[in-house]
């Protein structure tokens, strides 16, 4: 297990938001509407789902942990960062999730440049930044020493408008 370190949310805002990602994953909010998660265009077979809005929204974790995981998987060493920055509107569908914990000690307001840490997904800070885009998860892992080495895989998500 890696050790990761938390950083506060002013070094996310400066060093993540402008970074390209190295790769994008999708996700649709709408349920029932599958979306190829590494090209984004429709699944033409109706995969018949029947569940819930919230076990829906679980999708959207699981396609989370699998960029993470693609994405740190030729990353080695101890004390790198990782995080998520996400729109208060992708936050309130994280906070759905069963591994999502809330972060108590976190002002209920966003500070006033527009960014908080408010929780963790699967033990993942998770920040709210009101300059991202409504429909994306920016992940990121910065490096040991905070210094050039950032990655960072965006998870874009289809109908946020419906």
């Amino acid at each position: 297990m890696k050790n990761y370190l938390q950083v506060d949310a002013d070094t996310i805002y400066r060093r993540v938001n402008d970074v390209q990602p190295v790769t994008k994953f999708y996700w649709s909010r709408v349920p029932g509407d599958d979306i190829n998660e590494k090209t984004g265009e429709a699944v033409p077979v109706d995969m018949g789902f029947r569940g819930t809005v919230r076990e829906w929204y679980e999708g959207l974790t699981e396609t989370i942990y699998r960029a993470f995981a693609e994405m740190t998987a030729n990353l080695h060493g101890d004390g790198m960062t990782r995080g998520i920055v996400v729109s208060r509107d992708v936050a309130v569908i994280l906070e759905c999730a069963l591994n999502y914990r809330p972060d108590m000690s976190s002002p209920e307001i966003l500070s006033r440049e527009g960014f908080a840490m408010i929780g963790f997904l699967r033990g993942v800070p998770v920040y709210v930044i009101n300059t991202v885009e409504r429909a994306t998860c920016h992940l990121f892992v910065l490096g040991c020493d905070l210094c050039d080495s950032v990655t960072v895989v965006h998870v874009s998500i289809a109908n946020m408008n419906v």
